[in-house]
This record gives structure tokens, sequence and C-alpha cells, in this order.
């Protein structure tokens, strides 16, 4: 009789643990020659279930999010989301677009939505020198950049066999013969036609050392990137390296910023700085800082690129 019941008790528990098996079921997966990717930024006051309409958005349109980063500055209690999603290439984008606009008026959002596939048009001015040209090339050639460098314009004929060495367009802008004022109109007018030409979507300031107008800042707002030659906000303005010598500073930096009506002032994107001593002499700070203004430009850059960049006020909130 003993025999017995621990036979059923047996079949009783292997008919338990049976039926507590997971289904088995074939789940199909789209290869990644099927898929885009995608990102979406928003930004609005901070409310309750923000992040849980955001995802439902993305469910019922069939995306998949892949990774998501959000932020509440709480000093005025404003939301910042980072969304990277994936979607059948075969969906309908226009569709995903119209859900995330209606979303984003019930929210009260800024937004921005960028398809990957969509690669920006980038032009970079340069002056005489050339260690960040080289290195922003550089990592174009190589893949690093997801974006399409097609032009290089400059004030100064210097660099012209640089581009040439990668295929690139060259631009030189002579500077005419006439008052500073004028001058700069007439440079930046000659710069808004090569732009235009261009399909230009970002500026990148790789030591181009003019003082863009009012009216050029505000057409191009949070789009041009400049790269300052110091631990900004010390330093503002030219020869930061002499400044930085005649103060006797122990740490020399560079940062890399949205250019802005305001000297050297627009919002910091990233920055990076090296130790010196009383060792040190211009000609050192100088040799120093120029690998930290590849870095910390080449940073900016990609980082603008992959949509992790968003302004708030003079300051940015970057999403590493």
């Amino acid at each position: 009789m003993l025999r017995a019941a621990r036979s059923g008790l047996r079949k009783s528990l292997l008919h338990t643990e049976a039926s507590f098996q997971p289904s088995r079921t074939t789940v199909s997966h789209a290869s990644a020659e099927e898929l885009q990717t995608s990102t979406l930024l928003v930004s609005c006051p901070d409310a309750k279930g923000i992040s849980a309409a955001v995802f439902e958005t993305m469910y019922e349109n069939n995306c998949n999010v892949i990774r998501s980063d959000h932020f509440t500055d709480k000093a005025d209690w404003k939301f910042f989301q980072r969304l990277c999603f994936q979607l059948p290439k075969a969906a309908d984008v226009a569709a995903v677009a119209s859900a995330v606009s209606r979303l984003a008026q019930t929210w009260k959002m800024d937004y921005t939505l960028q398809h990957h596939n969509d690669r920006r048009k980038v032009a970079v001015l340069v002056g005489k020198m050339d260690h960040c040209l080289w290195d922003l090339l550089i990592r174009h050639k190589s893949g690093e950049l997801k974006c399409d460098i097609n032009v290089v314009v400059s004030n100064h004929p210097d660099l012209e066999w640089v581009a040439q060495a990668f295929g690139i367009d060259f631009v030189c802008i002579s500077r005419p013969q006439a008052p500073k004022e004028q001058r700069k109109q007439v440079m930046e007018s000659m710069l808004e036609d090569i732009f235009q030409e261009k399909g230009t979507e970002l500026i990148v300031m790789a030591r181009y050392m003019q003082i863009l107008s009012e009216e050029f800042c505000s057409r191009h707002a949070f789009q041009t990137i400049n790269i300052h030659h110091s631990f900004l906000p010390a330093f503002v303005g030219a020869k930061p390296y002499h400044k930085a010598f005649e103060r006797g500073v122990k740490v020399i930096g560079a940062t890399a910023h949205y250019a802005t009506t305001d000297l050297d002032a627009g919002p910091i994107i990233e920055q990076g700085v090296v130790r010196i001593t009383h060792r040190d002499t211009v000609e050192d700070m100088i040799r120093e800082g120029k690998d930290l203004e590849r870095v910390v430009l080449a940073r900016a850059v990609r980082w603008h690129l992959e949509n992790r960049v968003m302004v708030h006020g003079n300051k940015t909130v970057v999403f590493n």
C-alpha cells in the first residue's frame, strides 16, 4: 500500500511539474537589415505618467524600445527623455511621427524625432590651424562620425590640400576690402549661399577664428558647434593660452559649445582639462591643448549627430 501511495504521489508531482513548464512558441525576429533605428528627444514640464505615455505610444506603433534615459531638472521641474527605438523598415514612419506629434500636444512637449538612416550634411569652417580639421576628417573617413562632411570652408587657402586629400570640396571665401561690419555681412552671405547649395544641417567651427553675427547665430541656433581653446568660462576671446600662462594656472582646457551671439558663452556640450606645471611654456600649453581640442570637439559633434544633446536655457543635458 505504501509503495502504491508513493507511486501515485510521484505521478501527481510529475503532472504538476509538467503543468508549469513554459509553452514553447516560435518567435519571429526581424533581422538587422529589416529594422531601422530612430531617436526621440522630448522635454516638457515634469508630471506623473509622462514616461508611461511615451512607452505606450511606442508600443501602439510597433516600435521596440532598445534604450531609454531620462532626467528631471528639479530647479524648474523640467523633464527630459531620450528614447532609442527600432521599427521595421516597412513600417509607416509617417504614422509614428503623427502619433508622436499627438503625444507632444497632450503633454506640451518640445521634441525631435530623428531616423538614423538620415545622414546629416555637415560643413566644417576652418582658419589656418589644421589639427581639428584632420581629426574630424579622419574620424569621418573611418565611419566614426555618422554624417556627410561635404564641404570645408575657410577664409584662407592654406588647408585646401587637406580637404582634397579626403575628396571633399573646399571653398575659400575671400575677405572683401570693406569696413569690418560690412565685411562680416558679405562673408556670412557667402557662407549662407554655400550652405544652401550643399544642404548643410550642421556647422562645425574647427578653429574658425571669426565672430559670427547675431543674425547668423539665430538662423543656425544650436546647429553650430564651436571649439574654444580654454576651459570656459575662463579666458574667453583670443589667445587664451597666453592669458592662462600669465595667470599662472595649473589646469588648462578646451570647450565645445553651441555658438551664440555672446562670445564663447553658448551652451557647453563637452569640456576637457589637462594639468600643467610652472615648467610649461606657452608653446607647451598650445601643444597639450591641441590634443584636448581634437577629442573634445569630436565628442561634441558625435553626440550631436547621435541626438544625445538637449539645450536647456544656457546649459545642456547630454545623455551618454
